[in-house]
């Protein structure tokens, strides 16, 4: 993982998101120096290939809001953002590997397939 993807995975975030149980915000992260963004995508690496994901970020913090009259609450759960981060970085780079020019040659998706992809969908296709 490199820092260009650690940076592009800030654009897909609001930076005023609620933290998870651990309390670490978007912002904290971005602010981080350049060592500790280093060690933290080297983390997110050894995660990966090693495919053990920490307890901690199996677990939510659930809130209940009141929704508009009173009358029904919906829950909203709270994941840690450096879990969420991580699981950005991994889409993008799975995106753009399905994605990829460079593949086109061997497509991994059919071209009908426009549901839960860029830049694709119903009224996109050609009648």
């Amino acid at each position: 993982m490199t820092l260009k993807e650690f940076r592009d995975a800030f654009t897909s975030f609001r930076k005023n998101s609620a933290p998870g149980l651990d309390q670490i915000r978007y912002k904290m992260l971005e602010q981080l120096p350049i060592e500790y963004k280093t060690y933290l995508l080297s983390m997110f690496t050894e995660i990966f290939f090693q495919e053990i994901f920490p307890s901690s970020w199996k677990i939510s913090l659930v809130v209940l809001i009141l929704k508009p009259g009173n009358k029904t609450i919906r829950p909203i759960s709270l994941m840690s953002c450096v879990c969420k981060f991580m699981e950005q970085i991994l889409y993008q780079r799975l995106s753009w590997f399905i994605e990829s020019k460079f593949i086109e040659s061997r497509p991994i998706l059919p071209e009908a397939q426009v549901g839960f992809r860029p830049f694709r969908g119903c009224d996109n296709l050609a009648t």
